[in-house]
């Protein structure tokens, strides 16, 4: 049996990301419903990688933005970021 590598940096993904198979499917199945959703946890606990790997599998069907939102000071920084995010995309 292969030694699990142990992830370092923001999120891990491709074969790093296991064990969470079952995150993964109400997560989709959500989106596909139109739900709004909200990932509440502490830091450290895959809340990035888990919304990095549904983007990735879903990237087919839905245009996936992510924005980081952690640096904003206010109000203002946010939209500043949800702009960079959203304009290579203006055309949709």
């Amino acid at each position: 049996m292969e030694k699990l590598k142990q992830a370092h940096g923001n999120y891990v993904e491709g074969d790093r990301f296991w064990g969470r198979e079952d995150d993964l499917r109400l997560f989709q199945k959500k989106i596909h419903e139109g739900a709004h959703q909200v990932l509440l946890a502490q830091r450290r606990m895959g809340k990035t990688s888990l919304m990095k790997e549904t983007a990735r599998l879903l990237s087919e069907s839905y245009t996936c933005l992510y924005v980081d939102f952690q640096k904003c000071r206010d109000s203002a920084d946010a939209m500043v970021e949800l702009s960079k995010a959203i304009y290579p995309h203006k055309k949709l």
